[in-house]
């Protein structure tokens, strides 16, 4: 079918099967180009882009009229085989032109693949399995504007065998599984096997309860993913930062000295009474770095289960985990002016931070003797700028100047947690952690990127405080922007506590929060108590190249496990991953990893190599990026990496990578029967 057309560029052909069962060469299905010896819709060479939206939808309605009439047999049976679809696709281009009426047809092309191949949401969790994404990932894929980079995609990878439990199974397919074993049996009560069933096993054939029907096989789902083998090291200066929090002379460096200290170098006593660990880690896309905050704490007996005081170290760091010292990141509540370099200019000017011995640079000796003369005010006009410069920006490394009460034992901010909050174009990362004041131990929020009122504390209405308020589980709710303006901060959830599972929403204006899930909400009785499972990392939303499930939303997160008196210590520390499951207001753990540690030989506690006594701790900081970078267009993996932060035996912090977890969490609904909806029977049952 192979003709020559004068002044129209040759068309790919493309072999199909009609009905007839013979195989046929039809044009390409582009949509810009319908071709054949009776019907010519457009050519690339021409533009719809410069007629009106009249003459675009006449000559659109004309070319349906002709696919009507045409009486090509091989054509008809083409259009006939497909019309629905051609009809679709001439429908966008109408709607693509109205949209962008001065882009060309190809260009148009574009916008109509985008809104096809853009798969925003799905009616069940079970189509979440057989996604096939190959065409959006290309198209939306910007690897300079992602935390993943080439030494990332490329470095060493080790396979690690994840195994997890899932909840909620289709409880009507494992009662017919036993009801069919009972019928096999017969009245001779015997297995498959011709083994005769015990009384128990029948008793349990003939239980409807979620307990008694569903195995650990069952619930088990077992797959592969991989980390890096590389593990970075978050670094920080501490000699350093000493020095700089010394020279402060505030209330701060009063807490960081003691007396017995002048006999030691600063190497001794940073060394011997300095701590830092429990990086946590968010990529801001917009600022092309990770913001990093982590605990760093002075006890004067150099025990650092007994700190006198603690901080807030924050710090700002490239894809390679190289610090970026200087990063300035303006506050979002303050107006700034446009020309940002050229006001700073003037600040200079305004602070003497200029060079004023530039004209002596001919004479070496007159400019030296210049540049010592003005040193002390240099740094004095540096000073003041940055001072100034607070009110409009953070410039990282810093330290968040958080108030705390001195009354106590246990001074300043703990276990300080980042979550990033999206919204539109906007990119803010929220601090979480618990402080001790005159009444207990209670939790915070910290907005560093804000100048009006960023700590505030918060307390849960109706409910008595615990006497340590910690280890809560950040995560946003989709609701919890759309009440963001030039007032309001919105809200954010928390997992309050893991088993039973209890989520409280709080305002981030005021602090004030209510309980949005509890226990009694199931009427779970106390035997659902459970203690050792407590908050890790933040909550996060899964990649958001996957769609929605109608209904639903699902969040992943990196729980710590912490068992007593078992294994090789008294107290043991290991990371436990969780997937989260919201429908109508009704929340559930729908699949839990209760030991993930990526074959980690951590740390003694005492820093001595790898020696597992007295505590042992492996504890899942944050989770800093997670991002889908391909699809196999055959296999339909996903190319996924996890960037995980995470501390061992509160000595150190550092960075892993994991790739295949997407993989792992999407196939669970093509591999297990799980229900969509939260099958309460099986809860009501069971506890």
């Amino acid at each position: 079918m192979s003709k020559n057309l004068s002044n129209k560029e040759s068309v790919e052909l493309h072999e199909f099967t009609l009905e007839d069962g013979n195989p046929h060469s039809l044009p390409s299905s582009d949509p810009h180009i319908i071709m054949d010896d009776e019907f010519l819709f457009e050519t690339p060479n021409k533009s719809l882009s410069h007629q009106s939206p009249t003459n675009t939808c006449a000559r659109i309605s004309h070319a349906l009229r002709r696919m009507a009439n045409v009486k090509n047999p091989l054509m008809k049976k083409f259009l006939h085989f497909k019309g629905p679809i051609a009809i679709l696709l001439l429908f966008s281009v109408i709607l693509g032109i109205s949209v962008h009426p001065h882009k060309s047809i190809p260009t148009a092309k574009n916008y109509i693949l985008q809104t096809f191949k853009s798969v925003k949401e799905v009616s069940s969790k079970r189509e979440l399995a057989a996604l096939d994404l190959t065409s959006s990932i290309k198209y939306n894929n910007n690897l300079e504007k992602s935390a993943i980079n080439s030494r990332i995609i490329n470095q060493h990878y080790d396979d690690f065998k994840i195994k997890g439990y899932i909840s909620n199974l289709n409880i009507d397919k494992l009662l017919n599984e036993k009801q069919s074993k009972v019928e096999k049996a017969g009245s001779t009560l015997k297995d498959s096997n011709g083994e005769l069933v015990a009384v128990k096993d029948f008793e349990l054939m003939l239980n409807n309860d979620y307990s008694s029907l569903a195995s650990c096989e069952d619930l088990e789902y077992s797959s592969k993913i991989s980390y890096s083998t590389e593990r970075k090291i978050i670094e920080d200066d501490l000699l350093a930062l000493r020095r700089e929090l010394i020279n402060r002379n505030d209330l701060i460096s009063k807490f960081m000295t003691n007396e017995d200290e002048k006999d030691l170098s600063d190497e001794e006593i940073v060394k011997k009474r300095w701590f830092r660990f429990g990086s946590s880690s968010v990529w801001l896309e917009s600022q092309q770095c990770y913001i990093t905050v982590t605990r760093l704490m002075y006890a004067k007996s150099g025990d650092r289960n007994k700190p006198d005081i603690s901080l807030i170290r924050a710090q700002a760091f490239d894809k390679d985990w190289n610090e970026i010292k200087g990063k300035r990141i303006p506050k979002i509540d303050i107006s700034l002016p446009k020309s940002i370099e050229e006001e700073l200019q003037r600040i200079d000017k305004e602070f003497g931070n200029v060079d004023a011995c530039e004209e002596l640079s001919s004479d070496a000796v007159a400019y030296d003797q210049c540049t010592i003369q003005h040193a002390n005010a240099y740094l004095d006009g540096q000073a003041r700028k940055e001072e100034f410069l607070k009110q409009y920006f953070v410039t990282y490394p810093t330290v968040y100047e958080i108030p705390f009460y001195t009354e106590i034992r246990y001074k300043g901010p703990e276990d300080p947690r980042i979550i990033l909050r999206k919204d539109d174009d906007l990119e803010e990362p929220v601090i979480v952690f618990n402080m001790e004041n005159e009444r207990g131990r209670r939790f915070y929020s910290y907005l560093p990127h804000r100048n009006i009122k960023p700590l505030v504390e918060f307390d849960i209405k109706g409910h008595r405080a615990r006497k340590k308020e910690k280890n809560w589980a950040p995560f946003f709710h989709e609701d919890d922007t759309k009440t963001i303006s030039l007032l309001s901060r919105g809200f954010i959830h928390f997992v309050y506590s893991f088993s039973p599972f209890e989520v409280i929403k709080c305002s981030l204006n005021d602090g004030m929060c209510e309980k949005v899930f509890q226990k009694e909400s199931l009427k779970l009785s106390n035997k659902n108590n459970y203690g050792g499972m407590r908050g890790g990392t933040q909550i996060v939303q899964l990649p958001s190249i996957i769609p929605k499930v109608t209904g639903k939303q699902m969040w992943l997160g990196i729980a710590k496990s912490h068992i007593e008196y078992c294994g090789c210590g008294r107290h043991f520390y290991r990371p436990m991953l969780s997937l989260f499951v919201e429908s109508n207001g009704v929340y559930h753990q729908e699949l839990v990893v209760p030991y993930l540690d990526f074959n980690t030989e951590v740390i003694g506690w005492n820093n001595q190599e790898n020696k597992c006594d007295y505590i042992n701790i492996m504890s899942p900081n944050s989770i800093s990026a997670w991002e889908v970078l391909g699809q196999d267009p055959l296999t339909k993996k996903f190319d996924d990496y996890l960037v995980i932060t995470y501390s061992e035996s509160d000595i150190l912090s550092k960075v892993i990578t994991v790739r295949g977890m997407l993989d792992y969490i999407l196939r669970l609904y093509g591999e297990k029967d799980i229900e969509e909806i939260l099958f309460l029977h099986w809860i009501l049952t069971t506890f």
